[in-house]
C-alpha cells in the first residue's frame, strides 16, 4: 500500500499548488488560474474520498499485522474491513457510472448532431477557414442546422464539429459573422469541449456536493467570457460581438438538455454583464466567486490532513514493525 500512498501523494500536491502557489493565491484576472481553480474543486472530491479510504484501509491491516490484536476485536475488525471494501467499491462504481453517463451523452450528441444538421455553405467554411489560418490552428469541420437552430456551437470530443445556423448569414453583417466565428473557434482554440466533457463527468459523478456544481458553472461562464476576449482579440470589434450577441438572442433555440455544447450565448443577466463587458472593452473577468475560494481552501486543509495521518501511519507502522 506504500506506492499507491506515494503516488496519491504526489497528485494532491501537483493538485494544490503550481509553481509554489496555492488555488486561492493566483491572480484573478488570469483566465489559467481561475480554471485551474475550477479542476481543483470538481476533482477534490475524489481524490479525498480515495485518500480516505486508502489510508484507513492501509492503518487497519497495518495494525492487524504489527500488533498482537486480542480474539474479541478481530470479528470487529473483519466487519470493519468487509465494510470498507464495499465503501471504496460503491465510490469505482459511481465514478464509472459517470463515466458512462458522460459516454451515453457523448453518444447522444452525435446522433443529435447529424441528425439535425447538414454540409454548411461553402461561404461559411471558406470564413471558417479564413478566420482559423489568422488563429493559426487547424480548421474544423463546418455544419448547419437544417432548421433554426442557435447561432453557432462548437460540440465533439476528439475532433470538434462548429455547427452554424442559415440565418446568420442572411441576419447579421460580415463583422458580426465574423465575430461569433471567431467567438466558436476560440472554444476549439482552448480545448473548452474536452475540458467540459472531463469537467461534465466529475460533476455527475459529485452531483451531491454543492461546491462541484457551482464549480462546473462557474467554468462554463468562464468559458464565454475568456472567448468573447479572444474572439475581440483576433477581430478588434468588440462593438460587433456585443452587437452580434444582442441579435442572436432572439433566434436562440437551445439544445436537447443534457448535451454537452458550447453555444455562442448565456442567459439572462450572464448576457447582460458580456454585452456591457464588450461595449466597455473592459478587460476584467467577472469577479471570482468567494465561496469557491474559501471550498478550495477547506479541500486543501482536509486533504492535508488526510496525507498528514496517512504520514504518521506510515512512520508508526515501520517504527512498530522495528520492534
Amino acid at each position: 500500500m506504500t506506492v499507491p500512498t506515494l503516488l496519491l501523494t504526489t497528485v494532491a500536491l501537483g493538485l494544490l499548488g503550481w509553481r509554489g502557489k496555492t488555488p486561492w493565491s493566483y491572480d484573478w484576472r488570469s483566465w489559467p488560474a481561475r480554471r485551474r481553480l475550477h479542476l481543483f474543486l470538481l476533482v477534490a472530491p475524489l481524490l479525498l474520498s480515495g485518500a480516505l479510504l486508502l489510508i484507513l484501509h492501509f492503518c487497519f491491516a497495518a495494525t492487524h499485522t504489527c500488533m498482537a490484536v486480542p480474539v474479541h476485536c478481530l470479528d470487529a475488525q473483519v466487519i470493519w474491513q468487509i465494510g470498507l471494501r464495499w465503501l471504496a467499491l460503491g465510490v469505482a462504481l459511481w465514478s464509472i457510472a459517470a463515466l458512462v453517463l458522460t459516454g451515453l451523452r457523448a453518444i447522444l450528441l452525435y446522433w443529435w448532431l447529424w441528425r439535425t444538421s447538414a454540409k454548411a455553405p461553402v461561404a461559411v467554411q471558406t470564413a471558417v477557414a479564413e478566420l482559423a489560418a489568422r488563429m493559426r490552428m487547424r480548421t474544423p469541420p463546418v455544419r448547419a442546422w437544417r432548421n433554426n437552430g442557435s447561432a453557432a456551437v462548437t460540440c465533439g470530443i476528439f475532433r470538434p464539429t462548429l455547427v452554424v445556423a442559415p440565418w446568420l448569414v442572411t441576419d447579421l453583417d460580415p463583422q458580426e459573422q465574423e465575430a461569433v466565428l471567431a467567438h466558436e473557434l476560440a472554444h476549439i482554440a482552448r480545448n473548452d469541449y474536452r475540458l467540459g466533457w472531463v469537467a461534465l463527468c466529475l460533476r455527475d459523478a459529485w452531483w451531491f456536493v454543492p461546491a462541484s456544481r457551482r464549480a462546473y458553472q462557474q467554468l462554463r461562464s468562464d468559458q464565454e467570457w475568456a472567448c468573447d476576449e479572444r474572439a475581440v482579440a483576433v477581430t478588434q470589434r468588440p462593438l460587433a460581438l456585443a452587437s452580434a450577441l444582442g441579435k442572436v438572442w432572439h433566434h436562440t433555440v437551445a439544445p436537447p438538455p443534457g448535451l454537452h455544447v458550447l453555444g455562442f450565448t448565456s442567459r439572462g443577466e450572464a448576457l447582460h454583464a458580456r454585452i456591457k463587458r464588450l461595449m466597455r472593452h473592459d478587460p476584467a473577468p467577472p469577479a471570482a466567486l468567494m465561496e469557491l475560494q474559501q471550498a478550495a481552501k477547506i479541500y486543501t486543509a482536509l486533504l492535508g490532513a488526510v496525507l498528514g495521518c496517512g504520514l504518521l501511519a506510515l512512520i508508526g507502522t515501520a517504527l512498530l514493525s522495528l520492534h
